[in-house]
C-alpha cells in the first residue's frame, strides 16, 4: 500500500476535477464527490491503482 501511495500522481487536470467535485458537493459529502468524479472519469482508478 505504501508503495502505491508513493506512486500515486494524478495529473493536474484530474486533481483539479476531483477538487472541484469536492467543493461543489460541500463538507460531509466527500465520498459522494469522489464517486461522481470517478463516474465522469471512467477507467481512472485502473490507471491510478492498477492491480
Amino acid at each position: 500500500m505504501t508503495k502505491w501511495f508513493k506512486n500515486f500522481k494524478p495529473s493536474e487536470d484530474e486533481l483539479a476535477g476531483l477538487e472541484n467535485q469536492i467543493q461543489k458537493r460541500g463538507t460531509g459529502h466527500e465520498e459522494e464527490a469522489v464517486k461522481a468524479w470517478m463516474e465522469k472519469n471512467p477507467g481512472i482508478v485502473d490507471t491510478m491503482a492498477p492491480q
